[in-house]
């Protein structure tokens, strides 16, 4: 019998950004779901299970990040949220809401943050051979 993978929840507004996320996320075991940010912002499918949320920072939407990941908050209490940016630290306005901040251009970092939250030894190395 199959394992079900654990979800990952990426929001993006850079529809490359989902697709290049979202194939590391796939890389490393997880499933990943894709939420492209529109510019009246996210739109939630209520109904999908998700296990970890990957939120970009820097979205170009009427509504703020921080307003987005609150609403993430209220649909999926309890699930651990990741915070992707450029920038080199944790912004102020986010610290009380995420749970951690990975800098983008990390992938393996990125991965192993997400592995470690989710608990799941079978998650796969970037680039790496099945683990057997």
């Amino acid at each position: 019998m199959p394992v079900e993978r654990k979800s990952v929840l990426i929001l993006d507004d850079d529809p490359e950004h989902l697709k290049i996320y979202g194939w590391l996320i796939e890389q490393a075991g997880f499933a990943p779901v894709k939420c492209l940010v529109r510019r009246s912002g996210p739109v939630f499918d209520r109904d999908t299970a998700v296990d970890l949320v990957l939120l970009d920072y820097v979205l170009n939407c009427e509504v703020t990040t921080p307003e987005v990941a609150l609403t993430v908050r209220s649909l999926w209490p309890g699930v651990p949220m990741v915070l992707l940016s450029d920038i080199h630290g944790m912004p102020d306005n986010m610290a009380s809401i995420v749970n951690c901040f990975v800098r983008k251009g990390e992938p393996a970092k990125l991965i192993a943050k997400i592995t470690d939250m989710l608990g799941k030894a079978e998650a796969q190395p970037v680039g790496g051979e099945p683990r057997s």
